[in-house]
Parts: structure tokens; sequence; C-alpha cells
């Protein structure tokens, strides 16, 4: 996990980016969470599934972690796209995008298109506070940049 805090144009805000490689048990980081007094956003690949963000399917640890977004000062914002592709052509929703519920009205996130070679497509998150102007999303080969 890596968090950092981040002061723009009179805005401070927390970004949280987390991989979960064996899908994300909620109960030592609720209270680290619950915590942060200023707009947070969490990223990450959770490697976990339930019906609140992908229907149908449900990992052992996902029912704890959507009772806590549930009754927490936090909202999932993905869509139902998924943001993963697995070798066997099956589709998962891993990539979540949580935040603060008091900016969720000034968020957009959207799943991109492109995999840029590899299994997860980009989840991509806009604050309209921040006046964003759009950008292009170039596609790197990462074969030629090693």
């Amino acid at each position: 996990m890596l968090t950092i805090e981040v002061s723009n144009k009179g805005l401070t805000f927390i970004i949280i980016n987390l991989y979960a490689p064996q899908g994300f048990g909620i109960y030592p980081f609720k209270s680290f969470f619950n915590s942060l007094p200023i707009p947070v956003f969490i990223f990450g690949d959770f490697n976990l599934h339930h019906p609140l963000w992908e229907e149908n399917r449900a990992s052992p640890m996902s029912n704890n972690f959507a009772e806590w977004i549930q009754n927490s000062s936090f909202i999932l914002v993905n869509t139902t796209v998924p943001s993963f592709i697995n070798y066997n052509g099956t589709n998962s929703l891993l990539g979540l995008t949580i935040m603060s519920t008091s900016i969720y009205h000034q968020i957009d996130c959207s799943v991109a298109d492109s995999t840029f070679e590899s299994d997860h497509n980009p989840v991509i998150t806009t604050w309209s506070v921040l006046n964003n102007n759009p950008k292009n999303i170039k596609i790197i080969n990462c074969n030629r940049v090693m």
C-alpha cells in the first residue's frame, strides 16, 4: 500500500494505491481509512468479487469489505465495466475506485478500452475541482523501454 498526501491549487487530499494479490481483508485497515480527515481516493487491485460491483459473484473476503463500504464515509464509484481480462476470456472488475462521500458528486470514473499490453484496463478517475484538461493516453511499448 502506498499513501501520499497531495496539496494542489489550495486543495489537500490523500491518494492510496494498493495491491492485494490474494484478496483484501479490510479489518487491519478500517481504523486507518476511517481516521483520515480530508478527502481520500483509494485505488487498487483488490482481487475481490462481490454483487455490489460485479453481478452474481462473491469471494471470501468481499462481504466484510462491502459491508465496510456501505457503513463508512466512503463510496465505490466504479461502473460495472470490467477492468480485468483473464487469459481464458472471462472478465472481472478487480480495479476498484473508492473515495470520500464528500467529493463523490465531483468525480467521473471510467474504464479505458486498451489494456496497454496488460491483463488490466486502466480505470480513469477525474476530479472536476482540479479543472483537468482532457489528456490523451498514449500506448507505451514496455518492451522497448526495458
